[in-house]
């Protein structure tokens, strides 16, 4: 278990509710007894269901179930890359988004080799343990765009990230982890059974109805 006391937990998502209700019903003049977290109408189904939205759309950029191991090293699975990082909107910072494309080209002076092989045994492999640290030799530590990466690989499965965000938010909790600069699949799992906890006390805490909680 990553959270120690769960009183501050339960005060924040109180405070979470009250807020949602309060903004939902500024703009529907309805008072919604119940979180959803995937209707659009509501707040948090504005701000948060879209994510999902552009892993399904970075998946389809990517077309992984074409892809062939003679691709690597022609440029094929660089070029899908290349346009698919651009389906996760302000999942991954802009300049994060630039570095990827620059090591995928081969024009540029940051350009990786063996990119292309990462990404396919990423997305074609099932060993994401061992891709997740080719992923950051090849495209750097950068944590939003290594989880971004795996989010379109498994997006029920693997989550996106925003270290500073996320940080600033557990220490407000009391959850002592840490995710800034430390960028591995170790940090990665244990962030991900964090929010898996977070979210199994929403579920007893909070009355939320639909799957994305």
């Amino acid at each position: 278990m990553y959270i120690k006391d769960a009183s501050l937990l339960i005060a924040a998502m109180n405070r979470f509710l009250a807020y949602i209700q309060d903004e939902d019903k500024k703009v529907t003049g309805i008072y919604r007894d119940r979180i959803c977290f995937t209707d659009s109408s509501s707040l948090i189904g504005r701000e948060e269901d879209f994510k999902y939205e552009c892993a399904l759309k970075g998946r389809e950029v990517l077309q992984v179930k074409k892809w062939e191991k003679s691709w690597i090293g022609t440029g094929k699975i660089a070029a899908l890359a290349t346009k698919a990082i651009d389906t996760a909107g302000n999942l991954v910072y802009p300049n994060q988004k630039f570095d990827f494309k620059n090591r995928l080209n081969p024009n540029h002076a940051n350009f990786k080799p063996n990119a292309e092989q990462v990404l396919y045994e990423l997305y074609c492999g099932d060993d994401p343990e061992h891709a997740f640290p080719q992923a950051v030799k090849a495209f750097g530590a950068k944590y939003d765009t290594i989880a971004y990466l795996f989010f379109m690989k498994d997006y029920e499965r693997f989550l996106p990230i925003c270290p500073g965000h996320f940080d600033s938010v557990f220490k407000s909790m009391g959850i002592s982890f840490t995710t800034s600069y430390h960028c591995s699949w170790e940090n990665y799992n244990d962030f991900i059974a964090i929010i898996d906890e977070v979210k199994e006390l929403m579920n007893l805490i909070l009355p939320i109805q639909g799957e994305k909680a």
